[in-house]
C-alpha cells in the first residue's frame, strides 16, 4: 500500500507541473510557371485542279497556362507563296476542348480572317484568351484562296501559321 501511495504521489507531483513539448514542421511545394502552345506537324496537299479555294484539314493545337489570370493566344497565317506567286490565305479558329473548370477559354476574334496581298497585307490573326489557368485545344483551319486554277503558276505555295502565347 505504500508503494502505491509513493507513485500516486509521485504522479501527481510530476503530473502537475505539465510537462509538454510543441515544435512545427512547414511543407512547401513550388510550383514552375507552365506556358506552352504545341503546333501540329506540317500538312502538304495536293489541289484539287478546281477553280475553287483549297481548304486543308483541321489542325489541332494545344496550350497549357497556369498562370492565375489566363493567358492570351494569338494565331497568325501568312500568304501562300511559291517565290514568285503569291496567293491569299484565310484562318479561322475555334476550341475544341478546354478545361471549363478552372478557365473559359474563347476566340476574341470575329469570323474568318484573311490575308490581302492586292492591299499589301501579308498576314491574318486570329485571337484567343482565358481568365484563368488551364488548358485548351484549338483547331485551326486553313483555307488556300484562289478562284482561277488555269492561271496559277505550278509549284509548291507555303504558308505559315504562328502561335503565339502570352500569360496575362
Amino acid at each position: 500500500m505504500k508503494r502505491l501511495m509513493l507513485a500516486v504521489a509521485l504522479l501527481t507531483l510530476f503530473g502537475s507541473q505539465g510537462f509538454a513539448a510543441n515544435d512545427s514542421q512547414k511543407f512547401t511545394l513550388t510550383v514552375a510557371p507552365t506556358l506552352t502552345i504545341t503546333a501540329p506537324a506540317d500538312v502538304p496537299k495536293t489541289h484539287d485542279t478546281t477553280d475553287a479555294n483549297q481548304a486543308f484539314d483541321p489542325q489541332n493545337w494545344a496550350v497549357t497556362c497556369n498562370n492565375g489570370a489566363g493567358a492570351t493566344v494569338a494565331f497568325s497565317i501568312t500568304t501562300f507563296s511559291n517565290g514568285s506567286a503569291v496567293r491569299d490565305s484565310s484562318l479561322t479558329v475555334s476550341v475544341a476542348s478546354s478545361d471549363q473548370a478552372t478557365a473559359n477559354w474563347q476566340v476574341t476574334t470575329v469570323g474568318a480572317q484573311s490575308t490581302d496581298n492586292v492591299n499589301s497585307v501579308n498576314t491574318a490573326t486570329v485571337n484567343a484568351d482565358s481568365d484563368g489557368p488551364g488548358n485548351a485545344t484549338f483547331t485551326v483551319n486553313v483555307t488556300f484562296i484562289d478562284s482561277d486554277y488555269s492561271v496559277l503558276p505550278a509549284g509548291d505555295y507555303v504558308a505559315t501559321v504562328t502561335g503565339t502565347l502570352t500569360a496575362k
